[in-house]
């Protein structure tokens, strides 16, 4: 019993042990630096007092004559000075950048936002699946990377497979339990260390989205459009400080490569040594990005130019918002996988349930598979939904309608005198209907072999496609095409049923005046056979009426899987 997630791919395709030597070798070809991307420099004092006290014994002299001589307080002329201060500084390391005489950034500064902004774009498709509606799936992934043992405790204890041999847990509710308890003691083997490292991922990978995400065009367009003031953006400008401020750590090579071989999994051909490649080339060039922002925030002093622009020691940016509880996230994703786990149960167990009453009724020990309308003809690569349906259409057609049920119709329909001719035109054409179902079957069928149109399509789409996914891109419209067959004959088949019964109902049962009415010798057909003729019209119709049930079954069944 598995899912389709992303996750179950990831952990089906290859082992822990496969897992850990591609990291190992991913991580000796591309180094990550791991340095902070910004340094931890004190900002300048907005204590002035403090700053009185710093200053040597000539500049206290000197600022005591300043305030005798120019009537200012001391602390305003501090102010001034540490403000002066801060303008050398940011004119000594950053003049390229900003100018403390006109308060203006410069074509350079415009320049380092379109590179960061061009350098973010390569996150942008990794990002958007591991922070996006798969976000439990890449949380618990990357936490199978740092924690593999925990990883195979919960994949073990979620399988139900080994579960539903167990005689003592005798349904659904016992299981649930079984495993809850199961999973609730691997969160508690989780250490404080291994909390600590998912924690600076996720710090990490929040900083990070910011980044990738933030609107960049807007503040270079605002630049554009009015000169390049801090007044043209100044609450981007602030949060773009914050984001930069915030992200000192720098993402660690376990969470590049997990957030890397999430956002390709399904896009590799499942070859090693390609996923390597991949995976190292998509690393170094995150490397050169991480080197990009630190060399950034090395270059353009940010948050002391936006103080001095505001003329605020004491600003700092607005902190990001925080992030999300990693380990909720977590424990969510396995209640999830349990759940969905135990309704694919629960949807196996019925479909059994549904194939046996079906091959039952048709008295055979299983219904007659199609040649090639099946997933296992196809290796699992292609799945068609309507596969139980066709089955028990031409088994019933095959073993149940073609004996009794056919020869006891012609009866009626050659002696039988009915009250409507269309009741018989009705029978007429709905027996005709089923004898030919078999054959609209069969075409639907041969279509799809290696030598059928629609066969050679898909075997073309499944050869051709380099990875994966596009393969399931490519299969799926020509899929559903034979499924819409499909479809089309089992609904006609429905409503044939239905109307089949209901003008045997009409030949025993009905009046004059209804809808399906009765036929007038009823109680002369067959001479001295018709009370045999007319038993057998009563099993007929009790057939036929549960044959009409079970198809339905069958096929409310698959269109609910196929949803």
């Amino acid at each position: 019993m598995g899912s389709g997630t992303v996750f179950d791919r990831l952990v089906s395709d290859m082992s822990v042990q496969e897992r850990h030597e591609l990291l190992s070798k991913v991580q000796l070809a591309a180094r990550v630096d791991d340095a902070p991307l910004a340094a931890a420099e004190p900002p300048e004092a907005s204590d002035f007092e403090e700053l009185y006290r710093q200053l040597s014994f000539w500049s206290k002299l000197l600022l005591t004559l300043r305030v005798i001589f120019s009537g200012r307080e001391r602390q305003a002329l501090l102010s001034d000075l540490a403000f002066r201060r801060l303008g050398q500084k940011i004119s000594e390391h950053a003049a390229a950048y900003f100018s403390t005489r006109t308060l203006e950034f410069s074509s350079a500064f415009t320049f380092e936002l379109k590179a960061l902004q061009t350098g973010l774009r390569l996150f942008d498709e990794s990002l958007k699946r591991a922070l996006g509606q798969e976000k439990r799936d890449f949380i618990a992934f990357l936490a199978g990377l740092e924690m593999p043992e925990i990883q195979e405790n919960l994949l073990a204890e979620t399988d139900l497979s080994r579960l539903v041999e167990n005689p003592l847990l005798d349904n659904e509710d016992s299981m649930r339990r079984e495993i809850e308890m199961a999973i609730e003691d691997s969160y508690v083997q989780i250490s404080e260390d291994d909390r600590t490292v998912m924690a600076r991922h996720m710090t990490a990978l929040r900083y990070l989205g910011q980044l990738v995400r933030f609107p960049f065009e807007r503040i270079l367009r605002s630049f554009a459009e009015h000169g390049a003031r801090l007044d043209s953006a100044p609450a981007l400008l602030e949060e773009l400080a914050g984001i930069l401020e915030g992200f000192v750590a720098p993402p660690g090579a376990r969470l590049l490569e997990g957030l890397f071989l999430f956002s390709f999994s399904d896009e590799q051909s499942g070859d090693e040594a390609s996923i390597e490649a991949g995976l190292t080339a998509m690393i170094a060039k995150a490397n050169s990005l991480i080197s990009q922002i630190r060399d950034f925030n090395n270059r353009v002093p940010l948050r002391d130019t936006l103080r001095f622009t505001l003329r605020n020691l004491d600003w700092t940016p607005p902190s990001a918002a925080g992030g999300e509880d990693w380990l909720a996230l977590y424990r969510q994703f396995w209640t999830d996988r349990l759940t969905a786990h135990l309704a694919e149960y629960r949807r196996e167990r019925r479909q059994r349930e549904l194939l046996g009453e079906a091959a039952g009724f048709v008295n055979l020990a299983s219904l007659p598979r199609l040649a090639y309308y099946r997933g296992e003809s196809w290796n699992g690569e292609v799945t068609f939904h309507h596969e139980h349906s066709l089955a028990f259409i031409a088994g019933f057609v095959g073993h149940v309608f073609s004996l009794e049920i056919s020869r006891t119709t012609k009866t009626f329909l050659i002696d039988g005198r009915f009250y409507k001719e269309e009741n018989r035109h009705d029978l007429t054409d709905s027996y005709d209907r089923i004898n030919r179902v078999l054959d609209a079957i069969r075409k639907l069928d041969e279509s799809l072999s290696s030598e059928g149109e629609q066969g050679q399509l898909i075997h073309q789409a499944l050869g051709e496609a380099p990875t994966p996914g596009i393969r399931e891109r490519r299969t799926e419209k020509l899929v559903a095409a034979a499924d819409r067959q499909a479809r089309g004959i089992v609904m006609e088949m429905i409503a044939t049923f239905d109307l089949y019964a209901n003008l045997i109902y009409g030949i025993l049962h009905g009046q004059g005046d209804s809808t399906f009415d009765s036929v007038t010798n009823l109680a002369f057909i067959g001479g001295r056979d018709n009370p045999r003729l007319r038993a057998s019209l009563a099993r007929i119709l009790s057939t036929m009426q549960r044959a009409a049930e079970i198809l339905k079954g069958l096929f409310a069944f698959e269109t609910e899987s196929e949803q």
